[in-house]
């Protein structure tokens, strides 16, 4: 199962209807086209991801979508999974058929790295992506030195082929605990 990774689709909005269906709001930067290849989400209860096989859906749009799961017939059952963080398990191949909305990140490698907090000239470059038990890491050099973002779709804002630039926004102080590590 290495080569399957996880990612956030979204989180449990509101119910739709009496029998039991949700309505998810996507995260932001979900490629669309991997959706209807879906066919189990994973709900997180503490620090578990309950599977739940997906019985129909709505089409996805960028405002969410509606989704009928196993073992939820009704409002009350519902209304228990309110808030809760959407997962996906997906193969890296998957990843890689969803070009239309994310380039395959391998094919990123040596694009220059743009970050969003920061306007100051592009100098850092990725240069590996790295598969480690559970999570997609990206390996990003700088002219001190290297450090890793964990990928996840949120931390992408854009993706310009052409220009080959890959602009992010990763969580903050991430890159500050490498860079002070390099200063010493």
């Amino acid at each position: 199962m290495h080569d399957r990774v996880w990612l956030e689709l979204g989180v449990v909005d509101r119910v739709h209807g009496l029998q039991g269906a949700v309505v998810i709001r996507l995260a932001r930067n979900v490629p669309l086209a991997i959706i209807p290849q879906i066919s189990t989400l994973f709900i997180q209860s503490t620090d578990t991801r309950v599977p739940y096989p997906i019985l129909r859906s709505s089409p996805p749009t960028q405002n969410g979508m509606v989704v009928w799961l196993d073992d939820i017939k009704h409002r009350d059952q519902a209304q228990k999974i309110l808030g809760s963080s959407v997962w996906i398990q997906m193969s890296k191949q998957l990843i890689s058929s969803s070009r239309s909305s994310l380039e395959s990140l391998t094919d990123c490698i040596g694009f220059r790295i743009q970050l969003v907090h920061e306007a100051s000239e592009m100098t850092a470059h990725l240069v590996g992506v790295q598969q480690l038990p559970g999570q997609i890491m990206l390996e990003i050099e700088e002219a001190w030195g290297h450090w890793l973002c964990p990928y996840h779709p949120s931390f992408i804002e854009s993706i310009d082929p052409i220009a080959q630039i890959l602009t992010m926004n990763p969580p903050d102080g991430l890159r500050d605990l490498y860079y002070s590590d390099h200063e010493n």
